[in-house]
């Protein structure tokens, strides 16, 4: 699997040594995906899944997983491990993959 490695961001930039942190970037990725609606990529106007908006909306696990693995795989971003899981009005999403070369 090809490791892309990009600035750290993990709610602000990170700092090493006075420069930006430099670190593997698929998940990290991952999250600004599931986060962005689409549209809010400039060079790739369809990417994102809008988690937010689809989580306040009326969901349907199946639809919502492969949504996830549509923009995964838009971005390299393959062998997805996808779990959603639902206690009353909380959903957890955890969301893994390998980016490809």
């Amino acid at each position: 699997m090809a490791e892309l490695k990009d600035i750290s961001y993990d709610g602000g930039l990170e700092f090493d040594k006075g420069d930006f942190k430099i670190t593997e970037s698929t998940q990290q990725d991952i999250e600004f995906i599931m986060n962005a609606d689409a549209g809010e990529f400039y060079s790739s106007p369809t990417l994102g899944v809008g988690i937010e908006k689809r989580l306040s909306s009326n969901i349907d696990a199946v639809r919502l997983k492969k949504t996830i693995r549509r923009n995964l795989s838009a971005d390299n971003i393959r062998d997805t491990l996808i779990s959603i899981s639902q206690n009353e009005n909380d959903f957890n999403i955890n969301v893994s993959g390998n980016r490809l070369k």
